[in-house]
């Protein structure tokens, strides 16, 4: 049958297909989703239907998605379509959905967590950046950066170490999020970055700042924070960097000991080790036993 008009649908499947939702800037596991792209070449425009439930914390997702498709989404469809084919609508990119469309109740949390290092995704990139909060230390990477467990552990540390200062720490993944062009720019595939995000950047005129060097090692991070950062007073680069490594070490030297306990290879050895000691000593003991004199 031939088509007619501009719009042809593609069914997709869920389980098979997630990185094409991610593409579409769709949360990829929130099924059924739509999208709509204005060809089917691999970069054409994508806009993503992002009208959905919202779910009050600690609410059942499924249960208010299916009240969601089952009444008002025919009609926001429609609003949607005519938007996005008559150029009303910007494009979408690849993001993750935010912490509040998961059920996550944001300022609980933050209230709970204080300095925590929190999640940015792409669709929420372009507004962090122009109208942070607070000044901000923005860590970007993928999922095949070399040092991760070294480099996580010492960011998840430092956050609210520069929470005292009133700086909020952010970590954002660019394997599934892409910022708009005004927002943060890609780095290389495989390595760590680094950019400070003033506070009220739009309003004050202001412009983020990125550190040039790639996987830097957390004292060239501080000195790049110091440099830029407006808190008052000042930071103290040398002072936060002890402190960073000290709680790092001890939270290495605690995870070592757990893992080696947890080895049953190393039960064995030192079980092996207990038995010998105990047999060498009984033979020693028995050695140094007098004999009886004969009668």
């Amino acid at each position: 049958a031939a088509l007619v008009g501009k719009v042809a649908f593609l069914a997709r499947n869920a389980t098979a297909k997630t990185h094409e939702w991610r593409q579409h800037g769709l949360p990829p596991r929130r099924f059924p989703a739509f999208g709509l792209a204005l060809s089917t070449r691999h970069n054409a425009t994508k806009f993503a239907f992002l009208e959905g439930p919202r779910p009050q914390p600690g609410a059942s997702l499924d249960d208010a998605m299916v009240e969601f498709w089952q009444g008002p989404a025919r009609s926001k469809l429609q609003v949607f379509l005519h938007d996005a084919l008559t150029g009303k609508l910007e494009p979408s990119r690849m993001s993750d959905a935010p912490p509040e469309e998961e059920g996550v109740d944001v300022e609980q949390e933050a209230k709970e967590k204080p300095g925590r290092v929190r999640i940015m995704v792409g669709r929420t990139c372009k507004s962090f950046v122009e109208a942070s909060p607070t000044d901000a230390l923005v860590e970007v990477h993928d999922e095949w950066r070399r040092d991760h467990a070294w480099r996580t552990l010492r960011l998840d540390l430092l956050s609210p170490m520069l929470w005292r200062s009133n700086i909020t720490v952010y970590r954002m993944d660019f394997g599934y999020n892409e910022c708009p062009p005004e927002g943060l720019p890609l780095i290389p595939a495989g390595y760590s970055g680094y950019y400070f995000v003033p506070r009220m950047a739009k309003e004050r005129g202001k412009k983020w700042q990125k550190m040039k060097k790639l996987d830097p090692p957390f004292d060239r991070v501080l000195a790049f924070l110091v440099k830029h950062a407006e808190v008052r007073p000042k930071l103290n680069a040398e002072a936060l960097l002890l402190e960073l490594e000290t709680a790092a070490k001890r939270v290495e030297q605690i995870v070592a000991a757990r893992g080696l306990a947890s080895d049953g290879r190393t039960w064995a050895v030192s079980a092996g080790i207990g038995l010998g000691g105990l047999l060498a000593f009984l033979w020693l003991r028995r050695r140094r036993r007098p004999s009886s004199s004969p009668p």
